[in-house]
This record gives C-alpha cells, structure tokens and sequence, in this order.
C-alpha cells in the first residue's frame, strides 16, 4: 500500500451472477431511493467543484482539496500492481490527499452505493467501472455532471453528454477492444478468416475458443446488432457445427491457452491481451474482422451526486483522464480513448445501442444464452 491508503476488495462473482444483480439493484434503486424523471441536478450551488470551469479551477481544487485531505474511489477489481501504479502517481502529484479505496465487480460496487444511499451514509466519491454499470447509477439519479477539461475533449464514443454541453455524466478513462486473434504458428496465413461467414469455413472447425464470460457474452451482442435477429440466430446455429470450444475462463486466461498453442483462435480477444503475450514472445496475433464491428470495453470514471470530497474528486477524475494517469495505463498495456480513435476502427459499445439499462440486460441474457448453446 502506498501513502497511507487503503484498499477493500469484494470478491469475484460469476457473470450470470453480476448481470441478476445488476436487475435487482436497478429495480432496488427505484424503491429506496425513489424513481428518478432523469439525472439529478449538479451537487451544490452553480460554480461548485463538479462544475467549475473558469481559468482558476485547477487553484479552486487544490485549495479545497487540502482542506477535505481525503478520497473514497470505489473501482474495479484491478489487478493489484496497476492500483498500485496509478495510487503512486496520484500520491506523487497530490501528497495531501489519503486515497481509500474499495475493489468490487459491478454489482458489488452498485449494490453498495445503493446501500449507503439508502441509509443517508453515502461513502463514494469517485467510481469507476464498466460502462453497463455506470449507465444504471446514472439512470436512477445518483451521479452528478461534471466539467473536465479533458473530458470536453474526447469524442462522444468515450462520453455521456449532460445537458449542459460542457458536462458529462461519465467519460472513458481506458478502453478495451475484443475481436478475432490467433496463434500464428498453427494457423497459416491464407486460412485466417476475414469475414464472420469464414469462422463457418470447415478448416476452422474444432479449432475456435470463446470465453463463457462477459467477453464472450458481448461478441455474440456485437453480431446480433449487426446481423439482425433472424440472420444472427441462423448464423449461430451453422457457428454450432463448428465444435467451438466454449471456456469457463477469463479473456487473458483463454489468450493465455492460445500462446501456449492449446487454442488456435478465438472470435473474441481483447487487443491488449494479445499485445501482452505478444510481448513475452508468443506468436499470436489481433486482427478484426472485417464485417463485424470491434467491441468496446471501457472503464468510466463518474463523481457521486452525494461525493464528501469534491474538490479531490475532480482532481482524482482529471488525474485519470489527463497524462498522468494515461502513462499508468498504457504501461499496463490499456488503450486509451484517443488512440482507439485515432485507429478508426468500426466500434461497438454495447449498452450504448439500447435505450435502458433494463433494456441491456435484457438482452445480455439472451446473448448468453446463444452463447451456451454453443457447447453443443
């Protein structure tokens, strides 16, 4: 630990699992919080921390920052030496500010800000997770818009918009992209499928892998949202003869079985997985599909409507959405909004494509189970 902060973390939960929670927390938010016409109003008066935006912000917050002295991040369960790399560099930059910190999935971290909600203790100040997540908090009112700088100046692809054009209810601070990736030495070059209607092709039959989880969940979304329905289910039924390898393991476990030549290919494989064994000197390689969009993962920081510490909340979110916290995070092999734009890929961000977060989830449960039909 570093600087004095402290870290919680909640354990795993299975996918099936988060999605089930994510329903009960949304529906649990309406009940104990009461339903919400839209977004709540910014905390304090206008001008406050969240919204201030005149040239002497970047004062305003240190100054209000070092009389709080004091941060609660509720983040993804990341991996320990990234958390500790990105609390290092935050430290570095604002010695005044004791960082705690809770590691949760996206029902632990929801369930929780309900919790404390709910019992007027609200503890979060600024929480990052996955976008499907975040969508649900912003839906029941319990985010407040934010001015950043930064923020102002990413694409709408990797930011919520508030009303005020300024604001955002949420901005990308690293994206994850998942499509087909393969190992080199066992796939010849010609034989590497281009198209979603080449993964049918018979050379490839018994050699694809998916993972059961979220990443595998989201790949199938991706070709229902391109293919329409019909045309999806038809393609996922000539997919089944195909003998796919359905594995209850993670994505950077199944990258993992394929730089080993355990696995020959995978329609859904993060980039920065394949570019960490890649690293190590695995002969794998990421190479999208032609026809498909490339789907989106990304980590979203946002600020509680309830925050106790904003000014140290807007510099924690400027800090992971500015160069500092970018360093951090392609260290640590993410992309970062801007170079996934400037790669002018064909994106698709999941939840982004429905109009409610009930909606979403949904549909994420009848992408899973197209998914398990696959074992065949």
């Amino acid at each position: 630990m570093h600087g004095g902060n402290t870290v919680v973390r909640a354990k795993w939960r299975r996918t099936s699992q988060v999605l089930g929670s994510l329903v009960l927390v949304s529906l649990w938010l309406t009940t104990a919080c009461g339903a919400a016409d839209g977004p709540a109003s910014p905390v304090g008066d206008e001008g406050g921390p969240f919204t201030y935006s005149a040239n002497d912000r970047q004062d305003k917050l240190v100054e209000g920052a070092k009389k709080e002295g004091a941060l609660t991040w509720y983040a993804s369960p990341w991996p320990a030496d990234f958390q500790e790399a990105l609390l290092s560099a935050f430290n570095k930059k604002y010695p005044f500010i004791k960082v705690k910190v809770f590691n949760g999935d996206q029902a632990a971290i929801s369930t929780r800000v309900v919790q404390e909600t709910a019992a007027g203790r609200p503890s979060a100040d600024v929480v990052e997770m996955t976008q499907d997540g975040a969508q649900i908090l912003r839906d029941q009112g319990l985010l407040a818009p934010f001015y950043s700088p930064l923020a102002t100046k990413m694409s709408d692809t990797f930011k919520d918009p508030a009303e005020d054009k300024n604001q955002v209810w949420m901005a990308s601070d690293r994206v994850s992209l998942i499509s087909f990736a393969y190992n080199t030495d066992i796939l010849d070059a010609d034989k590497v499928p281009t198209t979603l209607d080449d993964l049918l092709a018979p050379e490839l039959s018994g050699k694809l892998a998916i993972t059961s989880s979220t990443t595998g969940v989201r790949w199938i979304g991706a070709v229902f949202d391109k293919l329409g329905e019909d045309k999806a289910k038809e393609f996922f039924n000539n997919l089944r003869g195909q003998h796919v390898r359905v594995e209850g393991i993670s994505g950077a476990a199944l990258m993992g079985l394929m730089a080993r030549g355990e696995v020959v290919a995978s329609p859904a494989v993060f980039k920065a997985h394949a570019q960490q064994e890649t690293a190590k000197g695995a002969h794998v390689k990421w190479a999208p599909l032609d026809d498909l969009p490339v789907v989106v993962n990304s980590g979203e920081a946002f600020v509680s409507k309830e925050a106790a510490n904003p000014n140290s909340a807007m510099l924690f979110v400027d800090f992971l959405l500015g160069p500092d916290g970018a360093k951090v995070f392609k260290q640590y092999n993410y992309d970062l909004p801007a170079d996934v734009d400037a790669l002018n890929l064909n994106l698709w961000v999941p939840d982004t494509s429905f109009d409610t977060s009930d909606d979403y989830n949904t549909a994420y449960k009848s992408w899973q189970v197209v998914l398990d039909s696959l074992r065949g």
